[in-house]
């Protein structure tokens, strides 16, 4: 009996459908036979030739950079969320001003259109109606070269108030002493 089982094992083992264990059971040994969990599971043609008709076909390009104004308008809208992403940073410093001079109702109907046309706003390629037109770069340095020299002219004249002020602080106190 006992070859009759071990041939029956070696069977089983060689079809690899079962695994024979050893279990202690009250006291004593008992060989279990136990699906083999862990045996492979044959291959089936048919994924075989669907998984090799896959690795086959050509792997797709990379998607091409977005344009120039479709990467203004991500970043605009990036920029008008509030949010410091390497998109947002695409913009100049007039973009950054004139989405910082829109008010909530135009930023609102600015994000309504799509990043290409944002981002031809912006870039002065196109209009969009209903919101003020966007600054050129030279228009923007032009505003500023003006708003630095009045903010410079205005520092001077305060200083030339400043020398004032002390100069008759100074006389007033060379007056008390000689006063007193």
């Amino acid at each position: 009996m006992l070859k009759a089982f071990q041939f029956m094992a070696r069977v089983l083992a060689a079809m690899a459908a079962v695994v024979i264990v050893a279990v202690l059971e009250s006291g004593r040994w008992i060989f279990r036979a136990v699906r083999a969990v862990m045996a492979p599971v044959p291959p089936i043609p048919a994924a075989i030739a669907e998984q090799e008709a896959e690795f086959a076909q050509p792997v797709p390009a990379a998607p091409a950079p977005p344009s120039t104004a479709e990467a203004w308008g991500r970043g605009a809208l990036h920029f008008l969320l509030g949010d410091d992403t390497p998109e947002a940073r695409c913009l100049d410093s007039a973009a950054r001003a004139y989405l910082d001079a829109l008010t909530a109702d135009q930023g609102v109907a600015l994000s309504r259109h799509g990043n290409t046309a944002i981002g031809q706003h912006l870039l002065g390629e196109d209009h969009l109606p209903g919101l003020p037109r966007a600054m050129t770069p030279a228009e923007f340095v032009a505003i500023e070269a003006r708003r630095l020299h009045a903010a410079s002219a205005a520092a001077s004249n305060a200083n030339e108030q400043r020398a004032y002020i002390q100069d008759v602080l100074d006389d007033l106190v060379e007056h008390t002493r000689l006063a007193a």
